[in-house]
């Protein structure tokens, strides 16, 4: 079996049976199954034709890299900066699109590689320190916690676990940057990181250290029945939303009508 789509100059993965690659263009992802005795081409790309670069750009895909724990992913930087994240269970019918960015840093490459509970994804994210580029390998943190406390929800962290302190050092790495910290369950920040220390609000025996992120969502459109038909065109009033968080930190949700 053949096909004449073309492969970009990036690895194809292995998925399970199947076989997933960049197109040349490198704007599509391609998922190649054998069925019965002949293998067949399935576009994964093609309700989000623009995850690897928006319109009127040359940006496209860099390489890709299979991810299978907790939960199958497929990760791959873009020419963007961003990082484009395919959450993939085709038993399942599961093709879902997000994109992991942050601001002010460009994902350059990834890594994955088994792990006995979670695999570990590596990243190599070229970032601007102290006026300087700098080139880092950092890990995605564990997604399971068993205490709030230490939840990783910052990037490009440290950690600090000992006597009770509000001295906060090692993060020569983030000189000059913007940091904030996850002290025993609570945040505090923003702090400015000088001579690779900073010094917290209250003291804390254990703290994570690092760059704020934040998870933007847009839900679709309010729909709903109408005397008139389809409500998609017509004015709609939100006189309150439901929010039922779980394990989450007061002070760490915040909504409105845009970002």
């Amino acid at each position: 079996s053949r096909s004449r789509r073309g492969s970009a100059n990036a690895q194809a993965q292995v998925v399970d049976e199947d076989v997933a690659f960049v197109d040349r263009s490198r704007r599509k992802l391609f998922r190649m199954a054998l069925t019965g005795d002949k293998y067949e081409l399935n576009e994964l790309t093609r309700l989000h034709r623009t995850i690897f670069g928006d319109e009127g750009t040359t940006d496209g895909a860099i390489e890709c890299a299979v991810q299978y724990n907790p939960e199958p992913r497929i990760w791959i930087p873009c020419d963007d900066g961003r990082m484009a994240v395919l959450v993939f269970e085709p038993t399942e019918g599961v093709v879902a699109w997000c994109r992991l960015v942050d601001t002010g840093a460009y994902y350059e490459s990834v890594c994955c590689l088994p792990g006995d509970v979670e695999d570990a994804v590596y990243f190599v994210v070229r970032r601007t320190i102290g006026g300087s580029t700098v080139r880092y390998v950092e890990k995605l943190a564990p997604e399971a916690w068993e205490n709030m406390e230490d939840a990783w929800r910052l990037r490009s962290a440290v950690e600090y676990d000992g006597a009770s302190t509000s001295s906060i050092t090692g993060l020569s790495h983030l000189e000059g940057a913007t940091v904030y910290a996850w002290a025993n369950g609570q945040q505090q920040g923003p702090f400015t990181v000088a001579s690779g220390a900073i010094t917290l609000t209250t003291a804390t025996t254990y703290a994570i250290v690092g760059i704020l992120y934040e998870g933007k969502y847009k839900s679709a459109r309010v729909l709903g029945g109408s005397q008139m038909g389809s409500a998609l065109t017509q004015d709609r009033q939100i006189k309150r939303i439901g929010i039922l968080p779980y394990r989450t930190p007061p002070g760490a949700l915040k909504w409105g009508r845009d970002f």
